[in-house]
């Protein structure tokens, strides 16, 4: 619903913001004490406050802005208001005919730049958007000096570095439409037998894979790869420098049964086929890999890409998020290609193709989704779709598990490995006692706060227990400090060899469960932010997957 405007207000793009800014403040303050706790320290649920303060927002929709645009850009509530004159001031007005961009800067460190852009419908402005940026909407995301010290350091550095042994010589070869297989991942599969296991892992999983193409984009003498989502914290400029002109983007699909995975993506500068592959060195000091922390990665344009603004990178950024492998166009045109990586973070190897004269002619990004080409799967023989990727539901969107939404469940983690994602107090401690010194699998959160709350109570009573013991003895001996030190250590002694032998284990398969490696254990001996992190860490939801991606569906009955 639409509300006129009959302050007058409207008909000024500076005093339209302005006007929305007191209304917001105002809405702020009617909220505000839902949020609070009174003299007992008790406040009112959770939920009546976001829904008054969603209800606020929406009224605010109707009043200044064309179509939900402040309840679309989410209803987390913080103090001061977000668009507060006091926290954010109106600066430059831009009117271009019938649009409008109106900058909002910051006041103090709470505030963040913004820009509202606005449309005159009806005779009055009416708010279209309204985004933030991370720095000066206009101001370049690298200076002028740093980025051309980029440049320079990837023009005079040793971009190539021979396969290390876990690298994949033939990476080219993957990208077809087809099949290939993937990883096998021996380390938690009982049955296999490294003597009589195929010594290429020809027994593992055979997937349908998808090479798409995305276009092309033009290029300089130098591309840049790594993590997009922190602006250009995370991407860094490949120290070799190529003949300029248009690459062909294109990305590796993997069709798994319960979704889809980006397996790799690459730009290809030329049309002669690479014969041998290297490691791609990038700048300043990244090695011959990228870090993601965003769950995306590209290949870009490294002059073009580092020249941006803030304005022209969310632009870019914000352009492909509904897709999982897209161009990355900052809004003048192409500059680069970004794909979803793989199954989520980490770090992801880089590599260049060289053809037979020893020119870079492919980049590639691999995220060890697949190993090599494989013949299609006997049943898809079977059907007659021999060499033809199996069909993939056209309408697969993003969830918080993954970022194409699975089309089947997976099968279930192994029993011996699994986790109870509804474990009781009881059920908790007999699966923990059940599974002494084993490190391999997962455990869910309910297994493992109740296994180490009876840990801790069982703890408590047998010290106490001790201590009366210690005591009685103390005034039953002449000397009583040796036989009290001794019943003391041995009680220690007790809980610690338990703990070492069920709750060590099983803090490693919740971490598991948790998406990450069990080594994370360690962080524990940091002193004092150490404990505190892992305390975090064991209590993050389930994502298995992160850590053994054939895990995708193992918390769904959560």
């Amino acid at each position: 619903m639409t509300v006129t405007d009959e302050t007058g207000e409207g008909a000024d793009p500076r005093a339209r913001v302005e006007a929305l800014q007191r209304a917001h403040r105002a809405a702020h303050a009617r909220v505000a004490p839902l949020f609070d706790r009174d003299r007992d320290g008790n406040r009112p649920p959770l939920d009546a406050g976001f829904d008054a303060w969603r209800a606020e927002l929406s009224r605010l929709d109707a009043l200044y802005c064309e179509g939900d645009v402040l309840v679309a850009g989410g209803s987390e509530f913080s103090s001061p208001s977000a668009l507060d004159p006091d926290v954010v001031a109106t600066g430059e007005v831009e009117v271009h005919g019938s649009s409008a961009r109106v900058s909002l800067v910051p006041l103090t460190s709470r505030g963040g730049h913004k820009e509202v852009n606005l449309v005159r419908t009806g005779g009055e402005w009416r708010i279209t958007s309204i985004a933030t940026f991370h720095g000066d909407p206009a101001s370049p995301i690298v200076t002028e000096q740093v980025r051309r010290e980029h440049l320079e350091q990837a023009r005079s550095a040793q971009g190539l570095h021979e396969l290390g042994e876990n690298d994949n010589p033939a990476i080219g070869d993957l990208f077809l439409t087809g099949y290939a297989r993937v990883p096998r991942d021996d380390e938690d599969d009982d049955e296999y037998d490294e003597e009589t296991a195929p010594a290429d892992h020809t027994d593992a999983e055979v997937v349908a894979t998808e090479l798409r193409d995305l276009g092309s984009f033009p290029h300089g003498d130098l591309l840049a790869v790594g993590d997009a989502g922190y602006i250009d914290h995370m991407v860094y400029v490949c120290a070799m420098p190529v003949e300029p002109g248009h690459a062909r983007a294109q990305a590796l699909l993997a069709h798994f049964t319960a979704s889809t995975r980006v397996a790799a993506v690459r730009a290809v500068l030329s049309s002669a086929p690479a014969v041998t592959w290297k490691q791609a060195l990038s700048v300043p000091g990244s090695g011959y890999a990228v870090g993601v922390d965003s769950g995306s990665a590209a290949i870009l344009d490294a002059a073009a890409y580092l020249g941006q603004t803030y304005r022209q990178w969310h632009h870019g950024w914000d352009s492909w998020l509904e897709h999982d492998a897209a161009l990355f166009d900052a809004g003048a045109g192409p500059i680069g290609v970004i794909t979803r990586s793989g199954w989520g973070d980490g770090t992801y190897g880089v590599y260049w193709g060289l053809d037979q004269d020893e020119r870079p002619v492919q980049l590639v990004i691999d995220y060890g989704v697949l190993a090599a080409p494989a013949e299609a799967p006997v049943e898809a023989r079977a059907d007659g779709a021999a060499g033809e990727p199996a069909e993939v539901s056209a309408d697969a969107g993003q969830d918080a598990v993954g970022y194409l939404r699975p089309l089947h469940r997976l099968p279930e983690v192994p029993e011996h490995l699994a986790a109870d994602y509804s474990a009781g107090f009881v059920s908790a401690v007999r699966r923990a006692l059940a599974r002494p010194l084993r490190f391999r699998g997962i455990a869910s959160r309910r297994e493992f706060w109740f296994a180490y709350l009876a840990w801790v109570g069982i703890s408590i009573v047998v010290m106490t227990a001790l201590g009366l013991l210690a005591d009685w003895v103390a005034t039953r001996v002449e000397d009583p400090a040796w036989p009290t030190t001794a019943i003391g250590l041995s009680g220690i002694t007790v809980l610690a060899v338990v703990a070492l032998i069920y709750l060590l284990p099983l803090t490693v398969r919740r971490l598991h469960d948790g998406g990450r490696s069990g080594w994370w254990i360690l962080i524990a001996l940091v002193p004092s932010p150490g404990g505190i992190i892992l305390i975090v860490l064991l209590a993050l939801e389930p994502r298995p997957w992160l850590w053994r991606p054939q895990w995708i569906g193992a918390a769904r009955g959560q």
